[in-house]
């Protein structure tokens, strides 16, 4: 799967961002070797989180892919399965010319 969302570099590695208030942002990553820096795995799921000061960051950017299919730029959704993504797109037209699939009022998948 292609990354996607909010990422910051921090301490010279890469973290998602996972939420963020005024002042702070929550970042999270599966590598267990972070609880040496503080972060920690409040479910017990392999994900670790540390709470970090906004002033602490050196970079912030987002990644959302979108994919070329038959000519046309889509979403490329997280859901990955056999090797393929689900495509999506809030254009009613395109949409039905190729096939998609109503998963709301105005939002397309295939």
């Amino acid at each position: 799967m292609p990354k996607k969302g909010r990422f910051v570099i921090w301490g010279n590695k890469e973290y998602k961002i996972v939420n963020e208030n005024t002042n702070n942002i929550l970042i999270m990553t599966s590598d267990a070797d972070a609880i040496n820096s503080g972060f920690i795995d409040k479910y017990g799921s392999g994900v670790y989180t540390k709470w970090i000061e906004k002033e602490e960051i050196s970079e912030c950017y987002s990644i959302y892919p979108l994919a070329l299919y038959k000519g046309n730029k889509f979403d490329v959704q997280e859901n990955e399965k056999d090797g393929k993504f689900n495509l999506g797109t809030g254009h009613e037209e395109i949409a039905q010319e190729l096939g998609f699939k109503a998963v709301d009022k105005y939002y397309f998948i295939k």
